[in-house]
């Protein structure tokens, strides 16, 4: 009976703390048009860190050490958030058949894509920064396989919240699009 006193209090301390919010990325306007080298591109689901994969949103502070912000999560898992705003960045951009993986048609894609994020976060006096390579890998023989860096700084103002980190990983989202048709797709 002693046993149970203390998890009826904790109990009611969960049932009364704080609910968590959640935050997703918002859409990013296209205003820009590219043409590509390729009719369809199969991009595969974004390989991010450990850290920036969970639920937790992260920043990191001065001395280096990251530190999940309180009561808000992301409303998506990462991975596939991203992936689906690259997709959407590149058809938008290209007008071509682009998809995230398992490739939903019938005829295969000519190119994959695949992004592999190394470094995803909020840096206080750096605003959002995205750091990795992506690798463009030909599905026909001939065609030029790619790998290249990418690094993506997105200002953000002092005293950012969880929805200017989320506005700012949209605006990276964007802006790898951009990279990948310039050095991968062009």
């Amino acid at each position: 009976m002693k046993a149970l006193i203390p998890f009826a209090a904790l109990m009611a301390l969960a049932a009364c703390s704080s609910p968590t919010l959640y935050t997703a990325e918002a859409p990013v306007p296209l205003d820009q048009r590219a043409s590509i080298a390729f009719s369809t591109v199969e991009v595969a689901e974004l390989s991010l860190p450990r850290y920036a994969s969970g639920p937790d949103i992260y920043s990191e502070g001065a001395g280096g050490a990251l530190t999940a912000m309180s009561g808000v999560n992301w409303a998506d898992d990462p991975a596939p958030a991203m992936t689906a705003g690259l997709v959407q960045v590149l058809t938008g951009m290209t007008g071509a058949r682009i998809a995230a993986e398992p490739w939903p048609f019938r005829s295969f894609p000519q190119v994959r894509v695949e992004v592999r994020v190394t470094t995803m976060v909020a840096r206080e006096n750096a605003g959002f920064v995205m750091i990795g390579q992506y690798y463009i890998a030909g599905q026909e023989d001939g065609l030029r396989e790619r790998a290249r860096p990418f690094a993506v700084q997105i200002p953000m103002r002092d005293g950012y919240d969880a929805a200017d980190i989320a506005a700012a990983r949209g605006l990276a989202v964007a802006e790898l699009g951009r990279q990948i048709i310039a050095g991968g797709l062009s």
